[in-house]
Formats: structure tokens, sequence, C-alpha cells
């Protein structure tokens, strides 16, 4: 009869339990190299909605997301469920109240960059996540929008800010100083001008995601030129505002796009390697290659 040693039988656990983290790693890779760009994986009601229309979103390393309203003095931070966090009154250095329309996180100086939501010529502000205080930065020059800024990115890979005002045509590129590097004009597949644009946020390498006011439409074009890469139908509608975030979901990666008029956030699935957490650049190519191409 065969005698089975207590050290035998431990080692039989331990093989056994390394082929189930083997099982469960391979899975997990599985599931992540399956995901497709589009899917919709969170869906929130803001906590707190003062206005008939808010655009702003941003997250920031820490899992944190924050809002804004269309003409209401505040910035709101709440988590990934929708619970409110803080809320902080939107004030200039003098003690003035300031309204802003499109925010994004830079997560070099630890700060939100913003935007305002109603003025010509249009304002930049650098804002404090804990304290709400708005230092102004620059002005920026008109760009066929409307005076609503929806579309700010922070690009961390040269700090500098990519902005455009609602449904206009063009993006324009400034250093965070506010010199004005000139403008994209970005494209759909066959070249012509997308127009409608409102939502932006720096991905990877030369990528600029952008959204479309009401088209349910997110974009990929190249930042050095406008020109297309991709698209993907989007679950948002209204994309108004996008921000990345490689963290909430990870090993997922999503754009949280907050529409504009039904007071929801939506976390929408991307190539996991397409963009990072405060507008820096992942230093590893994708391992999903290119992202299928949809058209509306």
């Amino acid at each position: 009869m065969l005698k089975v040693t207590k050290f035998a039988v431990h080692r039989a656990r331990i093989a056994v339990l390394a082929l189930l983290l083997v099982s469960v790693a391979l899975a997990s890779t599985v599931r992540e190299s399956h995901a497709q760009p589009g899917t919709q994986v969170a869906k929130i009601t803001v906590p707190v909605a003062p206005s008939f229309l808010g655009v702003g979103i941003a997250v920031d390393c820490n899992r944190n997301l924050y809002y804004t309203y269309y003409l209401v003095p505040t910035l709101y931070k709440i988590d990934k469920f929708g619970t409110l966090l803080a809320s902080y009154p939107l004030t200039e250095p003098s003690g003035a109240s300031v309204t802003i329309g499109e925010i994004s996180w830079d997560d070099v100086l630890g700060v939100l960059w913003g935007a305002t939501d109603s003025e010509t010529p249009r304002r930049v502000f650098k804002i404090n996540p804990n304290t709400g205080v708005a230092t102004y930065q620059f002005t920026m020059p008109l760009d066929g929008g409307i005076d609503l800024v929806d579309g700010l990115a922070y690009d961390a890979s040269d700090n500098s800010l990519w902005i455009s005002s609602d449904v206009s045509t063009d993006v324009l590129h400034f250093t965070a100083g506010g010199t004005y590097l000139g403008l994209i004009t970005p494209k759909d597949a066959g070249g012509s001008p997308l127009g409608s644009i409102s939502g932006l946020s720096v991905g990877l390498g030369n990528i600029l995601y952008v959204g479309r006011n009401g088209f349910g439409q997110i974009i990929q074009v190249n930042k050095t030129n406008g020109n297309f890469i991709a698209s993907f139908f989007s679950p948002g509608g209204r994309d108004e505002g996008l921000e990345c975030d490689r963290n909430n979901f990870s090993p997922k990666t999503v754009l949280w796009s907050k529409d504009a008029y039904d007071n929801t956030i939506t976390a929408i699935e991307i190539d996991p390697l397409t963009c990072s957490c405060g507008g820096i650049t992942p230093t590893r190519p994708s391992s999903w290659g290119s992202i299928k191409v949809t058209y509306r």
C-alpha cells in the first residue's frame, strides 16, 4: 500500500494552488484581450445637479472624480459610485466667484485645469482640487465655438493644453504658460472636418480623443495634424467632457464622458494603453493594435 507523507500532501497542495493562480492570471489576460472599445463599464448620476447643463469632468490618480456645472461656482468631488465626497466654492484668489466649463487633471502639478463657461474671451485657470481656488493663467483667442469651453485636455508629454469651445471645428494648442502653439482641425475618415467638437482627452503618443456634441461617437485623431485614426460608438450619448481613468476599473481603462443635460457620467472602455492618468503618456505600446473602426 502506497504511503502518502505529509510532505507530499503539502507539495501537492502548493502545486494545485500554483495552477489556480496561473488559471486566474490567464483568465484575466483573456478578458482584457477581448474587451471592446465603446463598451459601457459604469454609469453614475451626479449627487448634486444645480443647473440644467454641466460638462466638466476630471479624474485624479487617486480615483477621485471632479465635476462642474454651467454658471455654478462650485467644484464637486465624488467617487466612481457617485458618492459626494466634498464640494468647494470656485473663487479667484481675490474671492471673486468664477464658473468653469471643462476641467482636466494635471498629475505633474497635482492640480486641475479649467476654462470658463460663459465668457468672451475665454479665460483659463489652474484650480486647487482641495480648496477650489482658481488662479488665472491666460486668455485664449476665439475658436469659432460658443462661449462654453467643453473641450480641455492636459498633455504631460510637453506640458501643454488642448482646448476647444462647444461645437467648434478646431482644437487650439497652448503651452501651460499660455503661449499659442497653433491649432488642428480634427477630420473624419474621409478627410473632411468633423465639426461639433466637444470633449477632449489626450492619449498615447499622438492620439487625441474627441467627443462630438450629440453624435454618440468618440473619435481618435492624430494630434499633430488632426487626421482620423479610428472611432467607436459611444454609450455616453452627448460626449461633452472626456477624461481618461486607468485606476478605478483596473485592469480596464475607461474614458469618463459627461453628458451635458441628463446629469450622468459614463465610463466607457478603451484600449488599456491608449491613455493614462493626468495626461501622462504610457511608455509601453498598446497590446490591442488598432481600434475597430465603425461609422455612424
